[in-house]
This record gives structure tokens, sequence and C-alpha cells, in this order.
């Protein structure tokens, strides 16, 4: 048999549309019913915007750079140096693509390496190849962005 015990209550007069009450139920190890005023407080109306592709490919950078223990700053500057953040450009004279801008030769050489299919046109196997490529020490693939990344300074071969 529940015991009941009753609470009367009166809802304070400085009560506005951002803080609403609930009264809920709370059953004690003893088996009294006791009921509660919760007050909770927030905004009456919530919205939520889309993340844009550049904010998308930065969380995937850094997800991919924590998951393959890897310098997330760097892989983010990196980006940034290679392409902008934009992910269908081509350098290097037609012969680099990408958020990254790996050459063909690169790309199929570190797909031999790690034994998988990633696909040079999607900047997500990008994103993964480049961080599983600069964890394993590979940052030579882009001398001239680590460079400058660590001393401010851009080298030019042309």
């Amino acid at each position: 048999m529940k015991k009941l015990l009753l609470v009367f209550f009166c809802l304070p007069f400085f009560a506005s549309a951002d803080i609403k009450y609930v009264v809920k139920p709370f059953e004690t190890p003893s088996g009294f019913v006791h009921w509660a005023l919760v007050q909770v407080i927030g905004p009456i109306h919530v919205s939520a915007s889309e993340l844009t592709l550049k904010e998308q490919i930065q969380q995937y950078i850094k997800t991919m750079a924590d998951w393959h223990d890897t310098d997330r700053e760097f892989m983010l500057f990196l980006a940034g140096c290679e392409s902008g953040y934009r992910t269908d450009i081509y350098g290097d004279k037609g012969k680099s693509y990408g958020l990254y801008q790996w050459q063909i030769r690169s790309w199929a050489h570190y797909n031999k390496v790690y034994k998988t299919e990633l696909n040079r046109l999607i900047w997500q196997d990008q994103t993964k190849m480049t961080a599983r490529v600069l964890a394993d020490g590979g940052w030579r693939n882009w001398y001239n962005c680590r460079k400058f990344f660590e001393t401010g300074a851009y080298v030019d071969y042309s």
C-alpha cells in the first residue's frame, strides 16, 4: 500500500514566459509518494543551424587527426595552405587535386602501402589518408606547407 504525502504550494509570483513549472511525483524507498514542483528554466524556442562545408571539413579533420593520433592543428593548417579548404581544386598544373592536393602516383603508393581503396576525389578519403600518412611521419609530402607552418617562411622552388 502506497502512502501519500500531500503538500500544498503556490506558484511564485515572478513566473515568466521563459520559466516553466512542472509537478512530478517521486517515491521514496519507504514508499511515500512526494509531489515536487520542478522549475524548468530555458528558452521557449530553440533552433540549430547547419554547419557550413568549411566547418564540416574542419570538424572531420579534427576527428581524423585525433583518430590517427596526429597533430590536428597542422592538419587544419595544411588544408588551408594546400587548398584554402576547397575540395575540388587542382594544383601543380593539374597534377594535384583536392583538399590536400594529392597526386595520382603518391595516392596509389599509399593506397598500396596501407592496403586501402580510398578515393582521391573524395575529400573525406583525402583527410583519412593524410592523417594516416602524417601519423607515420610522412609530412615531407607537403614540404612547403610544413616549412611555412614551422617558420612562417614560404619556400618557392619555381
